[in-house]
């Protein structure tokens, strides 16, 4: 279906009719790829600004993609905060579109149980910023033990290659004694 939405945007409307942009966002939505839904509703918001249906799926794709990330252990801290500003906003779109006057194609109900929905999330939301952190801090000081180690390391090497040519000592490689390693050194020149 995927395929199909996307060769008629294509070859009959040059990416932009909003009903079929609709039809795609539903097809990756339905296959688990939101941000690939969520690039498919910012474009067809860009064409139609004023559908606030379009809005209400943004900011409810929105939420399912900051619940994921909040709910993966492994998210570092720029995901986490990231997933937190998204949460934001659909709280605020879904605030309001629940305050609507107008008829809409979408239900009033359900765009406030969202919101709150979102409201609940954020509250929980210091603690896998504050969970992502400790990760992130983590992550940073092993990075920086296994530079440490590697600097030693050199240094240490170019320590015992100064001190190896200083010597006098000749360069050697393995003997090759029908085309296997005796593992015996041999003295070159």
């Amino acid at each position: 279906a995927i395929q199909m939405y996307e060769n008629c945007l294509k070859k009959f409307f040059r990416y932009q009719n909003v009903d079929v942009l609709l039809y795609l966002a539903r097809a990756y939505f339905v296959y688990g790829r939101l941000e690939e839904t969520r690039r498919i509703l910012i474009q067809a918001r860009h064409i139609a600004p004023q559908d606030n249906l379009i809005l209400f799926n943004l900011s409810y794709v929105l939420r399912h993609l900051a619940t994921s990330t909040l709910k993966d252990e492994k998210s570092g801290l720029e995901q986490v905060v990231s997933a937190v500003r998204n949460l934001e906003l659909a709280q605020k779109f879904f605030t309001m579109l629940s305050k609507a006057t107008e008829k809409q194609k979408y239900d009033l109900n359900h765009a406030a149980a969202e919101a709150r929905q979102c409201t609940d999330l954020l509250s929980q939301a210091q603690y896998h910023v504050a969970r992502a952190r400790k990760l992130d801090d983590e992550q940073r000081a092993i990075r920086m033990q296994q530079e440490k180690a590697k600097q030693e390391m050199e240094s240490k090497r170019k320590e015992e290659e100064d001190a190896s040519d200083g010597s006098g000592r000749r360069s050697t490689r393995p003997c090759w004694h029908n085309g296997r390693c005796t593992g015996r050194r041999r003295r070159i020149f």
